[in-house]
């Protein structure tokens, strides 16, 4: 049958009057990511924490020290690169005398990692350490967390607002009756994530518009690649949620398998916490999240001025996951539940 884009729309137009309808829902799409953001803001301020990543490379016998973790790179230049962008508090080098120091200027975390140091390591080092500041971007955890968080409500929005409600459609035989009509699986499935794309998306910028009113966010990259990778990330992780509403009759059993993949995929893609000195192991399993990759990519836009041409990797890798699921959940995709 030839595709129609009219009955595309006619699903995506029921669709979100269903979900205008519902007030409960409509208000914590756009409550939960500003709740989340002035808890994180007010109460809960990482910035005055304990815990302080300093980076060093070469032969370091590192000393255990309350409060530090120490991050090993391959070279000055990697560590240095990673604390203009304040992924570490301080960078040091004990290879020469004097011993030397590197910290991000107007950085509160920095300059405490730096006094632990000094109070630590200064009396084996009897010349003191030469102090050299980085210009960087100073991020507030507030913004740096904010991407992550956005990125994961709208996650959860994708995963239930596609895939457990479809679920829970052909469960009320409301599919059996659309498989009367002339509308093919693929086109129903393509309207499912539309919908959820428009509320997404407004509901983001909403967010975002709201959230830069009460902590004015120090963005040095274009909204507009930052709105376009968002898009992206939109559709890819969506389209997961095609594969658990191809086939299962259970809302339940959908519940359950949601959560079992959101919970690793929020744990591992640096929404709440960077991993910088985890193991290399972490790290490539983290670069598999579709939520990794479009969360490490708008963080890169927005605070380090990359471009799209810069995150190739990042949309090519969002692109073939929404290509990929989407062409798997169509081909399982069946109207009735028997």
């Amino acid at each position: 049958m030839k595709f129609s884009f009219k009955r595309v729309f006619a699903i995506v137009q029921v669709r979100n009057k269903e979900f205008y309808r519902d007030f409960g829902a409509l208000g914590w799409v756009f409550l939960f990511p500003l709740i989340m953001v002035v808890t994180f803001g007010y109460i809960f301020d990482v910035d005055k924490g304990e815990n302080y990543k300093v980076g060093y490379w070469g032969d370091f016998k590192q000393k255990e020290v309350s409060n530090i973790q120490w991050v090993k790179y391959k070279s000055k230049e990697e560590a240095i690169a990673k604390l203009k962008l304040q992924r570490i508090d301080l960078a040091i080098s004990l290879k020469n005398k004097p011993a030397k120091l590197w910290l991000a200027k107007n950085s509160p975390k920095s300059k405490m990692a730096k006094k632990i140091i000094h109070l630590h390591l200064l009396g084996e080092h009897n010349i003191p350490f030469v102090e050299e500041q980085i210009k960087g971007n100073v991020i507030s955890y507030t913004e740096w967390v904010f991407p992550g968080i956005i990125n994961l409500n709208m996650m959860f929005m994708g995963l239930w607002g596609v895939g457990w409600v479809i679920v829970r459609q052909r469960k009320q035989g409301i599919l059996k009756r659309l498989k009367a009509s002339p509308l093919t699986s693929f086109e129903y499935l393509l309207a499912q994530i539309l919908s959820r794309l428009i509320v997404m998306v407004g509901s983001t910028i909403l967010v975002f518009t709201v959230a830069n009113l009460i902590f004015p966010f120090d963005i040095i990259g274009s909204l507009i690649d930052a709105l376009i990778l968002y898009i992206l990330g939109c559709l890819a992780l969506s389209s997961i949620g095609l594969i658990f509403a191809a086939r299962i009759t259970s809302e339940e059993l959908c519940n359950g398998l949601l959560n079992f993949i959101t919970y690793p995929l929020m744990f591992i893609s640096e929404i709440w916490f960077t991993l910088e000195g985890s193991s290399e192991f972490i790290k490539s399993i983290a670069w598999f999240s579709p939520l990794w990759q479009l969360t490490d990519g708008m963080r890169k836009i927005l605070y380090e001025g990359a471009s799209l041409m810069d995150l190739k990797v990042n949309l090519i890798y969002l692109i073939v996951t929404m290509l990929f699921f989407t062409s798997i959940g169509s081909v399982l995709f069946k109207w009735n539940k028997d």
